[in-house]
């Protein structure tokens, strides 16, 4: 009887260690629009959503106008830790490192989406900005 409760135990504990999941990342990236970049905000209709392009870094996120943004007073900025692209790439090296540690490669499907939850904050004036929850955009595409 001891034998079939710690081999009922040992399967328990096996499927539940397997199952483990790593909690998504929350980062925010300042989006600053500068006036030679007309196209760094548009509207997309393929998507239904708006395109932010980010100047000089390569990325592009998708804002869904099926969500909804905040707009926060200028005084609440301070409570954001906005993630510059080194960060960014630290947190997602450490993402792979897991995926490796797991599957013991880096599956074909990885995608930023997966381990990010990402939010754009813009600026509007003086004294609001906005936060948009975002996807990033040209994910599995092959390098």
């Amino acid at each position: 009887m001891k034998a079939i409760v710690t081999i009922s135990i040992t399967l328990l504990f096996s499927c539940f260690c397997q199952g483990q999941k790593i909690e998504k990342k929350t980062i925010y990236v300042m989006f600053e629009k500068r006036q030679k970049d007309r196209v760094s905000k548009f509207f997309n209709k393929e998507e239904k959503g708006y395109v932010f392009n980010l100047p000089n870094k390569g990325e592009s996120f998708l804002y869904e106008v099926k969500q909804r943004p905040d707009t926060l007073p200028i005084s609440q900025l301070k409570n954001y830790s906005i993630s510059n692209t080194l960060q960014i790439a630290e947190f997602e090296n450490k993402y792979k490192e897991w995926l490796i540690k797991k599957y013991n490669r880096i599956p074909y499907s990885y995608d930023k989406n997966s381990y990010f939850k990402t939010y754009i904050i813009e600026i509007i004036d003086n004294s609001e900005f906005v936060i948009y929850p975002v996807t990033w955009r040209n994910q599995g595409v092959i390098d």
